[in-house]
């Protein structure tokens, strides 16, 4: 007799029809060769079932058959538990590229199988990339050599520039349904396919905008030209709405764009750039040693910040002198701008101590050039939950209030961080100093874990 070879996918779905309504047996019972065999309990087949399908019931499938030249001619879709086809098997492939070999973050940790993000996810069909919905719907048409996930309704679409290493840059909209901004004007070198944080690997929270390019409180920076004279990630750059309106009406140098929230050039509808300066014959010595000098001259970049008024703060902020490992080479460098649009503040970088060597200087200063924070030459960390800024020996709220101790945490960590002060003299003997351990929230408020828990 001639077995016939069943599909993986049409046998399960032959054994959710044939699944029986009340627990089994444990002993099976043989009653034809095509009839399933059940070794559990319904409910231990069930559990089993379910983690095939992701978290909104759907399976990628792969259909396709064997050419006469013995190649394999398939195509991807994705079916539910009942067998059905919710999207078709048309696509060379359906996958979340955020998982590619070069960024390999993970979203979260699940047994489950992971096709979507947010209800999105890519698929490439005859070699051009869309976006799908998990309805099934085209939402992004495959008509691009790259598509990314959305930010804020947004999403990147990139076309290759032959013969170039960069890309053409355009938007699509998808609460417009329609492509806002082609890709035939902008360019880029980096597609960046990140989608969450470095360090955790979950899926970007509020504040932290990680992918080049993305919308951020409903604007993005856009690049209009390169600059390969200086370094392969300077540019020409500018910052467009939603509906891919220039806002700035010119374009600004940026030196190094940068790829994480603490040193991105734009938040908003505003854009931290860079114009070129000159310190000539700039003397400098240690800090702890004077007799050490070095008289040099730097070529470099002040930064600045302009938005749709256009310029609010001019360029003149760059770093001390710093050194590279062994100090065999020294630079100023541009000032990196933390952006705050809630409350138009930005965190930067000063040229603090001009004749020593790492003498920069960081603090924050407000849209007018007012400092808020004075300089130091203690780094700081803005967490925007807390809305507060920590340096591992001060805190200060959001209305700059502070808090002075002796060393601690640079990061809320819960809504805490923590610190400790010294209580007393350093003992050589016992090589111990007494002090106690405080757990400071981002108004000041603390508590004592000394005290608390003895």
């Amino acid at each position: 007799m001639q077995k016939r070879v069943i599909p993986l996918l049409f046998a399960a779905i032959l054994l959710i029809g044939m699944m029986p309504t009340t627990s089994m047996a444990a002993k099976p019972e043989y009653t034809s060769e095509n009839e399933p065999v059940y070794l559990g309990t319904e409910t231990e087949y069930q559990t089993t079932f379910d983690t095939m399908f992701d978290q909104n019931d759907l399976r990628k499938v792969r259909v396709g058959f064997y050419s006469n030249n013995g190649e394999l001619n398939a195509k991807y879709g994705l079916v539910n538990k009942y067998g059905n086809f919710v999207v078709h098997p048309i696509y060379d492939e359906i996958k979340l590229y955020a998982f590619n070999e070069d960024y390999n973050y993970n979203v979260e940790e699940t047994i489950l199988p992971l096709y979507f993000i947010d209800g999105y996810t890519q698929a490439v069909r005859d070699g051009k990339m869309g976006l799908l919905n998990i309805r099934g719907e085209e939402v992004i048409p495959c008509q691009y050599d790259f598509v990314s996930l959305p930010s804020e309704g947004m999403c990147r679409v990139f076309n290759d520039i032959p013969n170039s290493d960069y890309s053409y840059l355009g938007y699509w909209n998808l609460e417009q349904n329609t492509e806002v901004v082609k890709p035939n004007k902008y360019i880029t070198l980096e597609k960046n396919f990140r989608i969450g944080d470095s360090y955790t690997g979950k899926k970007k929270p509020a504040g932290d905008y990680l992918a080049v390019h993305d919308f951020i409180e409903g604007y993005a920076m856009v690049f209009t030209e390169a600059r390969n004279d200086v370094s392969d990630i300077s540019y020409m750059a500018t910052i467009i709405d939603k509906n891919g309106k220039e806002i700035l009406g010119k374009s600004y140098f940026v030196y190094d764009y940068g790829d994480t929230y603490a040193n991105y050039p734009q938040k908003g509808p505003y854009l931290s750039f860079q114009e070129p300066v000159t310190f000539k014959d700039r003397t400098f010595t240690k800090m702890d040693d004077s007799n050490w000098r070095k008289t040099l001259t730097f070529n470099t970049y002040s930064t600045g910040l302009v938005g749709p008024s256009g310029i609010i703060i001019k360029p003149t902020y760059t770093t001390g002198v710093n050194a590279s490992p062994g100090e065999a080479s020294h630079s100023i460098r541009p000032a990196r701008f933390e952006i705050n649009t809630k409350n138009k503040t930005i965190y930067t970088e000063k040229d603090y101590i001009p004749d020593k060597l790492y003498g920069t200087g960081y603090g924050v200063i407000d849209f007018n050039g007012k400092e808020l924070i004075p300089f130091s030459l203690n780094d700081l960390r803005y967490s925007e939950k807390e809305n507060a800024y920590s340096s591992g020996y001060t805190i200060y709220t959001s209305e700059y209030k502070k808090m002075n101790y002796d060393g601690g945490g640079v990061f809320f960590i819960n809504g805490y961080n923590h610190a400790f002060k010294y209580t007393g003299n350093y003992n050589a003997v016992e090589s111990y100093q007494p002090l106690e351990y405080y757990f400071v929230k981002s108004d000041c408020s603390y508590l004592n874990g000394s005290n608390k828990f003895n």
